[in-house]
């Protein structure tokens, strides 16, 4: 049997996946609702987000314990060992954008609202494909080139999310409003990127388990 303690992993996994999706939706959700001035809503959505991290932490703690103890082939156990700190890390990451937002509390221009929301989207929106590759290479259940096509859209997302970073920026920079502002806005703009190149982190990271499965 290849995998020691595979059920558990398996399922620790996809536990730790699901929450971290959960997390990046609730976060785009705080942000959406800050751009659209709603204060109120995207305050307690911003709480709710950040409620979520002692689970996601526990989880993976819980994870590096088996892992410790030997679950899986030594072979595999740093990849799933980086696989789930990184997941962390990304919720940690989506968490700390939304922190941004509420916190800084930056003025968005109005010329720029529709493109920071699509930029939101784009980066929270890594969510969806990282959840299926992952799961996927966990659980086995899908061909080698399905997974690869998720890992693919990822990538996909990420350099959307930075061409869409880049045009912002040059927005913002020869737009009128006060230097502060613009240092606020573009703090905002690296918390939403950051989240996309997590997500192509962790899609290499699938990427190295896939190969050596297929070993």
């Amino acid at each position: 049997m290849i995998f020691y303690k595979a059920k558990e992993i398996t399922d620790l996994i996809i536990k730790q996946t699901e929450n971290v999706k959960e997390c990046l939706k609730i976060v785009r959700e705080t942000v959406v609702s800050y751009l659209q001035k709603n204060p109120e809503d995207s305050a307690s959505l911003g709480i709710k987000a950040k409620g979520m991290k002692k689970d996601i932490d526990y989880t993976r703690d819980h994870i590096i314990d088996h892992l410790y103890k030997g679950a899986l082939i030594p072979v595999l156990r740093e990849d799933i060992f980086d696989l789930v700190n990184s997941l962390n890390k990304l919720a940690t990451m989506a968490i700390g954008c939304s922190s941004m937002f509420l916190d800084q509390r930056p003025e968005i221009p109005n010329n720029v609202n529709k493109q920071f929301y699509k930029m939101v989207l784009a980066a929270t929106g890594t969510a969806e494909p990282l959840h299926n590759c992952i799961l996927a290479c966990i659980k086995g259940t899908q061909k080698t080139d399905n997974i690869r096509k998720d890992v693919r859209e990822v990538r996909k997302i990420f350099a959307d999310v930075y061409t869409a970073k880049s045009d912002l920026i040059r927005e913002i920079s020869f737009s009128s409003i006060d230097h502060w502002n613009k240092v606020q806005l573009y703090l905002c703009l690296n918390s939403v990127a950051a989240i996309s190149e997590e997500a192509v982190k962790i899609s290499e990271d699938i990427e190295t388990i896939l190969l050596k499965l297929l070993i």
